[in-house]
């Protein structure tokens, strides 16, 4: 692209994501347990396969849907990755229904998603 001093960018409608980069983002890897008691804290951690550009922040949105597929917004949220690697905690109930979950995490400025699940006992 070469370099700029400043850039102009009509909006319309709707929403509009911008992100620069002097190099590309390393792809991103997500790694959780496999299964899990209820009441347990699921890790869930974000791994950089590369190392990211000096200065950069990797911000990663983190959405779980239930086993009925449906989302489940309370643990959804933005994880903020300063380094190769990053592990995000989300406490689990006691309650919470038993079966296979799904965590999506995408990746606010690339776009890239990767899916994985977990079995809650």
């Amino acid at each position: 692209m070469g370099q700029y001093t400043s850039s102009c960018l009509p909006i319309r409608s709707g929403k509009i994501r911008r992100a620069f980069s002097p190099e590309p983002l390393p792809k991103l890897r997500l790694n959780t347990a496999d299964k899990l008691p209820a009441s347990r804290h699921l890790q869930v951690q974000l791994v950089n396969e590369g190392s990211l550009p000096a200065g950069t922040l990797r911000v990663v949105r983190l959405e779980l849907d239930r086993p009925d597929g449906h989302p489940y917004e309370l643990y959804s949220r933005n994880a903020l990755l300063t380094s190769s690697s990053h592990v995000e905690t989300i406490p689990l109930a006691h309650n919470d229904e038993k079966g296979e979950w799904r965590i999506r995490a995408r990746d606010i400025a690339t776009g890239q998603a990767i899916d994985s699940s977990f079995i809650l006992d």
